[in-house]
């Protein structure tokens, strides 16, 4: 089966909404385009409208650390900086009037992605920014720059790849930048951090870039190097914990989580931290108190309301999951997870067309999600409807072509065809 590109509407596959020569045209004009935030709720392509223009509000310092006019457009500022006839003390200058311009949009040297909330404009801006960064970097290769710039910049790319995991791209492609993107952040980390050793959050940010995106083992090491130097800071030891939790070092994650200083701020962290240990060590009424101390601290702490919500099912306690997902869904419509939640507890009732319509709602979000496809078309199969089925099937395979489930249930649906 095949639909149009949002964005010039040539054929495309089911899996995916843009074809990759769209895909490339917008990142190339705005690299940090997928962290603008969704304004609207039309088209994909079209989430990234211009709400407003950056500007800036801090203006001409005596010392002339800062030296742009209050009020002056971001790119205008940008625009202006002429690399070619820069000398050096220019150069310290520029890159310290960069780091201003960064902390004043609101990209903070904390990954407190809640708070990053940029439009398209704002993003556009952030792009310029890298680009004359680059340039400058390239000219004077010798000099040491500005760590805190680097920093911010590497959280920049860092929440562009939490943001890019959408179901816009097809499947090469989407893995590419999100790779590009862990490897860019990656790079400015080490630059801020080999620039100036104090600027010591590059390694704790570093840290949980890996943990996102499932590279524990350097995670641990980035957080240990980060935790030697500020033992105290609570966030990083809890995750620590994470991290030991998912090389499955259970035992290593409860002796850590032990000694993780107490306090009010992570005490929602802590507690689902609690509930993971508890789980995996088949104490699932231990753990669903804990969960459930995690929610009191935060009720739209979303990793133990849906951990509580699949052990729920695991529990087969059917009802009270769904109940639980229901919640999720009303603080985050589009969670994936819950979506699927909802439709394999359907699954499990033998409601097979309500089951399917909540699968398919998950795969209007990210219609990547390999797994759902099969549940899909699972469903599909117990109603009868082998030819819908089969395709579903196909769709699967084509983001990972050596899925048994999917290879066995196309051809049980052959069969059931011929």
């Amino acid at each position: 089966m095949v639909k149009q590109c949002i964005s010039c509407q040539k054929d495309i596959e089911e899996i995916y909404s843009i074809c990759k020569s769209c895909a490339e045209d917008f990142l190339s004009d705005n690299i940090f385009g997928m962290s603008a935030e969704p304004l609207i709720t039309s088209s994909p392509i079209d989430r990234y409208r211009e709400d407003s223009e950056p500007t800036l509000a801090i203006g001409e310092r005596p010392t002339g650390e800062l030296e742009y006019e209050e009020g002056k457009d971001v790119l205008e500022e940008l625009e202006s900086i002429q690399v070619e006839d820069m000398d050096e003390e220019a150069y310290a200058s520029t890159e310290r009037r960069m780091n201003t311009i960064l902390a004043e949009s609101g990209v903070s040297k904390e990954i407190d992605f809640e708070k990053y909330l940029f439009s398209k404009a704002e993003a556009r801006a952030f792009s310029e920014l890298f680009y004359t960064l680059e340039d400058l970097e390239h000219h004077f290769s010798e000099r040491k720059g500005n760590a805190s710039l680097y920093l911010r910049i590497g959280n920049l790319f860092y929440h562009s790849y939490r943001k890019v995991d959408t179901g816009l791209f097809e499947p090469s492609f989407r893995e590419r930048i999100k790779n590009d993107y862990v490897e860019q952040a990656e790079g400015y980390y080490e630059l801020s951090y080999n620039t100036d050793n104090s600027e010591i959050l590059s390694l704790r940010n570093r840290g949980f870039l890996l943990l996102d995106s499932g590279e524990f083992r350097r995670a641990e090491e980035y957080l240990k190097k980060f935790l030697s130097l500020d033992p105290k800071n609570v966030k990083a030891q809890l995750g620590l914990v994470d991290v030991l939790l998912n090389k499955g070092n259970t035992e290593e994650a409860e002796e850590n989580l032990e000694k993780v200083i107490d306090t009010d701020v992570y005490s929602y962290k802590r507690w689902y931290l609690e509930g993971e240990i508890a789980r995996e060590k088949d104490k699932w009424g231990r753990a669903i108190q804990f969960y459930d101390k995690a929610i009191e601290n935060d009720e739209g702490f979303l990793p133990a309301l849906l951990s509580k919500a699949d052990l729920l099912m695991e529990r087969e306690w059917y009802e009270d999951a769904s109940e639980v997902y229901h919640k999720i869904l009303r603080t985050e419509k589009e969670n994936i997870s819950a979506l699927e939640g909802k439709g394999t507890i359907l699954t499990h009732q033998e409601e097979h067309e309500r089951a399917i319509g909540w699968f398919e709602e998950a795969l209007a979000v990210d219609p990547h999600e390999k797994e759902i496809w099969v549940k899909t078309a699972e469903n599909l199969q117990e109603l009868e409807r082998y030819e819908e089925a089969k395709k579903k099937y196909e769709n699967a395979l084509k983001i990972d072509s050596d899925l048994e489930r999917a290879i066995k249930g196309k051809e049980e649906c052959e069969t059931k065809i011929e």
